[in-house]
């Protein structure tokens, strides 16, 4: 295939590339978006969710050995500064990031990590993927917010899609030994029983520097078994567990868009005015950390929630849990601007 990028070479190009940028326009980009694209077909749906990041972000796209020579072609046209490497069908979406990522983050504020996720063994696969593109790329503002999130509160690591983060704890499945594994090799020797939220379908926003720990857990594609179609208990579905623990390993915090929403939202509607920075943050803290409180009380309110969450039919449970969380969320923050005003 023609206009490749060896992953040995990726670093050195992307250099020369913000080097040449800030040479021309006195600027370099800061915004990454690093996509596995294993159905190729799917490139035209994808293609229409980057637009709305506009010209001013690289893009980095990792296919299999076995496709279509033209889709390099069709991903150079619309972005010609695209880097595409050829890779192995190992490790799905995770094995091509955990090489892509640590050779390109020191170039980027923001990465957004996607793939032309099918999800085959599920009936909605497909509604559940453009349930994902759309919350974190379905328009300009949405793109514009999560940068905005980003740059006000400096302690968030990751945005997940809404209705994404799910608790480890609940869907540990096939994967606690690699997951108890990796987790030493983060420093981690008891991550709390799995006590945190993971990002279900592996696509999401990050700070760059939020995922720093990962280069140094040295897993390559080669670290991977060959693809067989499993659907659970292998080296990236504990990845897939783990990127958030290593985001919390170096003091960020995660959230998700729906968390993102009723937060601004509240915002607009409460009438109070929450003056400065340490203000806003103060909120978005107490935010988050009372959704983590909440655990126990969703699963007094509703155990089968969580049970069904342990299942493979969680994601049937989703919109339960979206009204739930929605409603703990809003009747909190309510008492809390209240509770404010009152002082």
């Amino acid at each position: 295939m023609d206009n490749l990028t060896g992953i040995n070479e990726l670093a050195g190009a992307v250099n020369v590339l913000q080097s040449e940028r800030a040479k021309k326009t006195k600027r370099t980009f800061n915004t990454a978006v690093i996509l596995h694209l294993y159905y190729v077909d799917l490139w035209s749906e994808i293609s229409a969710y980057l637009a709305n990041l506009g010209s001013d972000f690289d893009l980095y796209v990792s296919i299999c050995g076995n496709a279509n020579a033209m889709i390099v072609e069709h991903i150079k046209s619309t972005y010609p500064n695209a880097f595409v490497c050829k890779m192995k069908n190992k490790g799905r979406d995770i094995g091509p990031f955990m090489e892509i990522y640590p050779a390109v983050a020191r170039h980027y504020e923001y990465i957004c990590k996607i793939h032309s996720k099918k999800s085959l063994h599920l009936g909605d696969g497909s509604t559940w993927r453009q349930e994902i593109y759309s919350s974190i790329l379905g328009t300009t503002e949405t793109v514009e917010r999560i940068k905005e999130i980003f740059d006000t509160f400096p302690k968030i690591g990751i945005i997940a899609p809404k209705g994404q983060l799910l608790r480890c704890q609940s869907n540990v499945d096939s994967n606690t030994k690699s997951i108890v594994e990796l987790s030493k090799r983060l420093n981690v020797i008891n991550p709390d029983m799995f006590d945190f939220e993971f990002v279900a379908g592996s696509m999401f926003w990050f700070r760059s520097e939020a995922l720093n720990f990962l280069p140094s857990l040295n897993i390559t594609q080669e670290s991977f078994c060959e693809e067989q179609g499993q659907t659970d208990n292998t080296l990236a579905h504990a990845l897939e567990r783990i990127f958030t623990l290593a985001s919390i390993t170096v003091g960020y915090e995660v959230v998700d868009t729906q968390t993102i929403e009723i937060y601004q939202d509240l915002l607009k509607k409460s009438g109070f005015e929450i003056r400065g920075e340490e203000a806003l943050q103060a909120l978005l803290w107490q935010l988050v950390q009372k959704i983590r409180l909440d655990k126990a009380t969703i699963v007094s309110l509703d155990k089968k929630n969580i049970e069904m969450e342990k299942s493979y039919s969680w994601r049937i449970t989703q919109p339960l849990r979206f009204i739930m969380r929605n409603i703990i969320l809003k009747t909190w923050l309510k008492r809390y601007f209240f509770s404010k005003r009152a002082r």
